[in-house]
């Protein structure tokens, strides 16, 4: 199984405009699918959006930076899928000065289309990505909870 040394990155950039309704050229879960299926190497499907923080509101004209990241993944077993979880991270830049702001933070879960295994893993090598992996892995065992009690009672 190839391993990736880092944690798996992409980024999209657009300027807010009031006549657009999606403020960006690559929308939040477009960034998280495309990074996702690059990391497996075939198409990802959307399982759930976790927790959205909203920290800081996008003023009309700025520029949003969007950054992703794999922050984790999972092997098929016990029923389940081989997962991915991704977290977006937007920036709100001011063009002026350059200085960047977190606005919001979103947390994704995707599976491959096939069900087969991702074929790669997620190795943490400082000590933020660690946290980040943790982080993740704590997101998809809640997860994986909430599924399980929903599908009990359904």
């Amino acid at each position: 199984m190839a391993s990736l040394p880092a944690l798996q990155r992409s980024a999209s950039a657009a300027r807010h405009t009031p006549r657009s309704p999606t403020p960006t050229a690559l929308t939040r879960s477009e960034l998280a699918f495309t990074n996702a299926a690059i990391f497996a190497s075939r198409p990802m499907r959307f399982l759930s959006l976790d927790q959205i923080t909203f920290r800081l509101p996008v003023p009309i004209g700025a520029v949003l930076r969007l950054s992703s990241r794999v922050v984790t993944t999972t092997r098929a077993g016990d029923g389940a899928d081989a997962r991915a979880h991704v977290t977006v991270r937007a920036e709100v830049e001011e063009v002026e000065t350059g200085v960047r702001r977190e606005t919001n933070t979103f947390f994704f879960t995707l599976a491959p289309e096939d069900g087969r295994p991702i074929g790669r893993i997620v190795v943490p090598e400082t000590y933020a990505e660690a946290m980040a992996y943790l982080e993740g892995q704590r997101r998809l065992g809640v997860g994986d909870e909430v599924r399980r009690l929903y599908s009990a009672i359904s």
